[in-house]
């Protein structure tokens, strides 16, 4: 056998074998990559239906809202006489129908029916003259009647064909919506469309991807094969599957390029390399074999271009060349692997060789390292609206501008080595720089960095509000090991971010001191007996007149081992171990307990404001202990206010609502608390069924000048448009009372008021006053 032969049989399987594992490879990411996008591709044609279902839902609700607020459907309802009803007036609310639904050649109805299903009027813009409400309208009507709520979205078959179906139960008398107490003589207004627009996309839909959408209720988005959902109402979705020959159809030209590809490129390499030995292997190979086993041992770095025309000479010049590429491949790769790819600085892993280097040299010469940790602020915010084509340009932008305030640095020759600069992860970044005798360069460097920051980010026409929050830690005065030192530097950024961002914290022994004090807290809040520890004060609100109509329970807390610990220290450390249902519960029953005693120094319509978590808000248990404690202590729900921060809705708002509107059901008040301190949506006074909403002491304060009173009299008119009633939080004097008043604050509360005092206080005060007003018992008490 010819060693050509020979060497085609060794190189034959090797090339194919391995052209086919990268082909191979390449198909499964490519694979990976095209389902990707179609999965994308189905959830915007989910997210299309149903925003052509929510058109049609807008379309029912507007119509039925139009038909309310208009004069035809209420002069309808008021005549008495049938014929003159069913004639004149029935057909101008024929022709309103019909003016809404203008341009829209569809089947739209409207009917009103009387609270026991009968109809009272139905029109019908369809085909048939002489039809009658489908028997979906009449259900999804009883449906409604028979509930709690006032009103009503279905989806339903009527005939087999699908019908969108709105349903409102309106007073009859002021034609708004029907409270509870109101349901029994409640009218019904209907209107339903057929959503073609809906239908023929959902067929296009099913044709297009050979799979049904499936139109049902909690829809199992895993183990079903729904890889796109989309929510058409809170009790309906709708979900879509790939299936698995849409998808090989996807697949299969990837598939046939990569098999010819693999077959191509592997004839081709075996024929170049049989060429190659071919043209090599003959002749003496004594001396080019010594140069390439010394290259395997190491006892040379590389090997030297022979000259010549020989077979050898060609072999030794293609070994060379295919050693020098396999060398740079090896440094490119070390060096992607140690490089961050979207910004060209080190990453982490990098970061850390480098900077444990650095440490020993330092520790070693007795010199100092400081630890810059850096945090983007409002990042995320960044990321989420303007996407993360924007995000990735910022985080280029700010390495580049630290790049410079770096190279500045070095040129001021004062650093013994060059900084290190690393993208830790995300929109965090390090530094790792000597510090000298004369000049603390950490604190600079930081300093320099947060300047260029303060007005925002850059990129290009567009300032992005991206600032530096920057924690600072030394070697070797705050920490020993380099995983330690960035532990520090981490911990001092969060301070900083505490303090309120674009800001430089520098770490100290305090922060474990403070860290300690929290884990002490929270030992404590887990053994303690609320009984023995736990007491409530009673911050009176008083009215316009300063007649007190309010009293805010305020919690107090005295432990034992850390004496008083104030509800800013240990509420937020209840919040974050699950520890704040122990206290909610204690002050709920221990308030509602005192509200007797309370009324009788203020009188029977006191109303008694008690704070709970809003974390409570993920569970109806809150509901049921609420519930509980009013009946055990015989007092009426509606004296007791509720009230939870405006963070409440952030986290779960579907699940806060549900909670927040069971509480309302039960007749609790409620009260948005904390009102303008840096989370408010307005969207929360508008959606939540509030009736207070108290102003944020600092929000308060902005009355004496002329933009804060505008905005706070735009706050208050809104607030009382959706008839809320508002506090004034943080009252310290008489003028910023009177100035809150003239912007049309309802109520009042602070230590210029009145300060907390137990029950017992307000109690004693009051047999001696006679149920005092606030100002009176300011003179009693004391200011």
């Amino acid at each position: 056998m010819t060693l050509s032969r020979r060497a085609f049989r060794v190189i034959l399987p090797v090339v194919i074998l391995g052209n086919i594992l990268v082909a191979l490879t390449i198909y499964w990411i490519e694979r990976d990559n095209i389902e990707q996008a179609e999965i994308a591709q189905l959830s915007r044609q989910m997210e299309r239906l149903k925003t052509l279902f929510d058109e049609d839902v807008e379309f029912t609700r507007n119509l039925v809202f139009l038909l309310r607020v208009g004069d035809a459907v209420r002069s309808f309802v008021r005549e008495a006489d049938d014929s003159f009803r069913a004639t004149a007036i029935g057909v101008k609310v024929q022709d309103g129908i019909e003016f809404f639904s203008a341009g829209a050649k569809r089947f739209v109805s409207f009917a009103i029916l009387e609270n026991d299903l009968s109809v009272t009027y139905y029109f019908e813009r369809s085909d048939d003259p002489f039809a009658s409400i489908p028997l979906a309208q009449l259900d999804a009507a009883r449906a409604l009647v028979k509930g709690s709520g006032p009103s009503s979205n279905e989806f339903a078959a009527d005939e087999g064909q699908p019908l969108l179906i709105h349903t409102e139960l309106i007073d009859r008398t002021t034609f708004s919506t029907a409270f509870a107490t109101q349901r029994q003589s409640a009218i019904v207004l209907q209107s339903a469309v057929r959503p073609h627009a809906f239908l023929k996309m959902k067929a296009d839909l099913e044709a297009h991807y050979g799979e049904a959408v499936t139109i049902a209720r909690n829809l199992a988005r895993t183990g079903d094969g729904f890889v796109a959902t989309a929510t058409l109402l809170p009790h309906l979705e709708a979900g879509l599957r790939l299936s698995e020959a849409y998808l090989s159809e996807r697949f299969r030209p990837l598939l046939l390029t990569l098999g010819a590809g693999c077959l191509a490129l592997s004839f081709a390499s075996i024929g170049l390399l049989l060429f190659l030995i071919r043209r090599t292997i003959t002749g003496p190979i004594a001396a080019l074999d010594s140069r390439v086993t010394d290259v395997l041992a190491g006892r040379r770095q590389s090997l030297d271009r022979m000259t010549g025309a020989g077979e050898i000479e060609r072999l030794s010049t293609n070994i060379k060349t295919l050693h020098d590429q396999a060398l740079d491949t090896l440094a490119k790769v070390q060096e992607a692997s140690w490089t961050d790819s979207l910004t060209g600085v080190s990453n982490r892993l990098r970061f850390s060789l480098l900077g444990g280097s650095m440490l020993e040299r330092a520790e070693r010469a007795r010199e100092k390292l400081s630890l810059l940790f850096i945090d983007l602020d409002n990042f995320k915010f960044v990321n989420d609206t303007f996407g993360h084509a924007a995000g990735d340009a910022v985080l280029r932008r700010f390495t580049d501008a630290v790049k410079d305030i770096l190279a500045e640095t070095v040129a001021d020759g004062r650093s013994a080595e060059p900084p290190l600069l690393a993208r830790l992860s995300g929109d965090e970044f390090a530094i790792l720089l000597p510090e000298t005798a004369d000049v603390q360069q950490g604190q600079s460097v930081a300093a320099k960095i947060v300047a260029r920051f303060q007005d925002g980010l850059a990129v290009g026409a567009d300032n992005f509000s991206v600032s530096a929050s920057i924690g600072i830690a030394c070697f070797p005065d705050d920490a020993l090991s380099f995983t330690e030192l960035i532990s520090c530097a981490d911990r001092a950024m969060y301070r900083a971010k505490a303090v309120g961002k674009s800001g430089i914290a520098r770490y100290s022994r305090e922060f474990a001191e403070s860290e300690q004090r929290l884990e002490q807290i929270k030992g404590e809040l887990r053994r303690l007996d609320p009984d023995e520890e736990f007491s409530l004060v009673y911050m009176p609100i008083v009215s316009r007149q300063g007649v007190v109509t309010k009293c805010e329970a305020l919690l107090r807390w005295s432990s034992p081992r850390l004496g008083a610990v104030s509800p800013g220290e240990f509420i937020p450390v209840a919040e974050a171990n699950a520890l704040f249902s122990k206290v909610d519960r204690w002050v709920l029953d221990k308030a509602v307990g005192d509200l007797r005693a309370l009324q009788a120094v203020f009188g029977r319509d006191l109303v008694l404001n008690i704070n709970i978590s809003a974390a409570e808000l993920s569970s109806r248990a809150i509901v049921d202990h609420a519930v509980e404690a009013i009946r055990r202590h015989g007092v009426h729900a509606s004296s007791i206010e509720l009230e939870v921060t405006e963070t409440f809705a952030m986290k779960a708002p579907a699940r806060a609502k549900t909670v927040v509107q069971s509480l309302k059901e039960a007749g609790f008040r409620l009260s948005l608390d904390d009102f303008g301190s840096g989370y408010t949506s307005l969207k929360q006074i508008l959606e939540f069924p509030l009736d207070t909403v108290k102003l944020d002491g600092e929000l308060v304060a902005r009355i004496h000048d002329a933009q804060g009173k505008l905005a706070l009299s735009s706050i208050i008119d809104l607030c009382h448009s959706q008839n809320c009633q508002v506090v004034a939080e943080g009252v310290e004097d008489r003028f910023t009372q009177a100035a809150l008043m003239l912007v049309g604050c309802d109520l009042f509360q602070g230590f210029g008021i009145h300060r907390p005092v137990p029950v017992a206080d307000l109690v004693s005060t009051g047999a001696t006053a006679g149920r005092p007003t606030c100002l009176e018992m300011r003179g009693v008490i004391g200011h």
